[in-house]
């Protein structure tokens, strides 16, 4: 398993080092089982100051974006037997806001953390698009397709914090990144497209236990071991 999260970058700098990446994985091991891909949120990034936004280098224009994705989900897909692509979250704009103003004070105001992403949702769609463009032709096509499933889906991230939010969930640590609870909605969400792939046998019983803090000074002092470890 290799994890590759690049922090702060866009599609086109994803672009610039994907060839580099996959060619490494291709020279390394014979047959990579599954590449997971989720961009976009940088992309969408502008500032609110008109000044800072001609200094902003994170911004990519939606149809860049589309451009982009599909080139690094062709490399992924050369590279590997299958491929998930989730779109870019949604963005609470308020918490957003008020998490940085808190954060950075006044030297927030036109500042490169005076961010927006208010046309988040036209990168969710161009990914839905790409993602459809190409999977007519990897998983239509008998020379491209897998033998033991679709090579190719999409898990609609977008949609699934879309949804959370109108629930009233807090899914967000400060309006663009996940809490807890938003990262096990993407699990979930990425989890329930690979189960309907069907390449392989997902065990729903492996079991997962707490963080040692958790163990070591429980919140309920009542708690004890046997119970915090009991199958």
């Amino acid at each position: 398993t290799f994890n590759r999260g690049y922090g702060g970058y866009n599609s086109r700098w994803c672009l610039r080092i994907a060839p580099h990446v996959f060619s490494t994985l291709g020279d390394a091991y014979e047959e990579t089982f599954l590449v997971t891909i989720m961009l976009g949120t940088n992309d969408a990034t502008t500032m609110r100051d008109a000044d800072a936004q001609t200094r902003n280098r994170v911004h990519v224009p939606v149809e860049e974006y589309r451009a982009n994705l599909r080139e690094i989900i062709a490399l992924a897909l050369d590279a590997a037997m299958h491929v998930v692509v989730m779109t870019p979250p949604l963005v609470d704009h308020e918490q957003r806001a008020v998490t940085q103003q808190e954060r950075y004070d006044d030297a927030w105001l036109g500042s490169v953390w005076e961010d927006e992403r208010l046309r988040i949702g036209e990168y969710a769609q161009a990914a839905r698009d790409v993602v459809h463009e190409l999977a007519k032709e990897y998983n239509n096509n008998a020379e491209l397709t897998s033998e033991i499933g679709k090579r190719l889906v999409l898990a609609d991230v977008h949609e699934a914090t879309k949804e959370a939010k109108s629930r009233g969930e807090d899914i967000f640590c400060d309006g663009v990144h996940f809490n807890g609870a938003g990262q096990t909605l993407v699990f979930n969400t990425l989890m329930r497209e690979v189960r309907e792939m069907k390449f392989v046998q997902y065990v729903e019983e492996v079991p997962d236990y707490p963080y040692g803090h958790d163990v070591r000074t429980p919140k309920d002092s009542s708690v004890v071991e046997e119970t915090i470890f009991a199958a």
